[in-house]
């Protein structure tokens, strides 16, 4: 695979995105505590892009023998990046990746009520299919721009999300609103943090290697966004 580059201008590893885009962003969950790192800002192809690793958590309580205990689990835990488009479009697309048995089986299976989930009340008119049967069935594409959706979500586009989506091996949603795109994984990973068992050389680098190659698939996807600013 090609090595992509970012023009990094600012990388601050104990700072994620404001905290207020976090709880207006409709494909991102509800939570109670918060947490990020790895703040990554800069441009790719001349477009201005932030990603950072996120970490949210919903508060659980139990009350056994008349004492409560309090714990939080986690609902979030992956990369979130945003593509400045540089020219507003008119409403908005949202592709959000449907609840799987096969993802629920491993880490996701704790999720309260994770990313994957629709939020708000459904409507004949918003609700959109294509014609590729397997992403109607793996994603639901929701938009009151019927033409935008239909543009953005050309073939190529539909089989690039699928691709990063299964080596995510988590949900991955997009939201297309305003003069952004938005794209986050809950994969339950933090894409920075080398695992601390690593003890030669080899293993180190096999490990910055795995961030590149997920890093390279998210730009990748981009691209595709890319193709089509004649739109935005």
């Amino acid at each position: 695979m090609e090595q992509l580059e970012v023009d990094i201008e600012d990388y601050a590893p104990g700072k994620y995105i404001n905290s207020d885009f976090v709880k207006n962003c409709s494909i991102l969950p509800n939570y109670d505590r918060i947490n990020g790192s790895d703040y990554i800002s800069g441009k790719y192809k001349g477009v201005e892009i932030t990603y950072c690793d996120l970490h949210l958590e919903r508060e659980h309580r139990e009350r056994e023998n008349g004492r409560t205990t309090t714990t939080y689990r986690t609902n979030f835990k992956g990369p979130v990046i945003l593509v400045d488009l540089g020219k507003e479009i008119e409403g908005y697309v949202r592709i959000k990746e449907r609840k799987t048995p096969r993802k629920e089986s491993n880490f996701l299976s704790d999720i309260l009520s994770g990313a994957a989930e629709a939020i708000g009340i459904k409507t004949d008119d918003e609700i959109i299919e294509v014609e590729n049967v397997e992403f109607n069935n793996q994603f639901e594409i929701k938009s009151n721009n019927h033409h935008m959706a239909f543009y953005i979500l050309t073939p190529d586009f539909m089989e690039k999300i699928i691709e990063t989506d299964a080596m995510a091996e988590g949900y991955t949603n997009l939201l297309f609103k305003k003069k952004r795109v938005v794209i986050t994984i809950n994969n339950g990973v933090d894409s920075f943090e080398l695992n601390k068992t690593i003890y030669n050389k080899a293993q180190l680098e096999k490990s910055r290697q795995r961030v590149r190659d997920d890093l390279n698939r998210v730009l990748n996807m981009i691209d595709k966004i890319l193709e089509k600013d004649q739109l935005f």
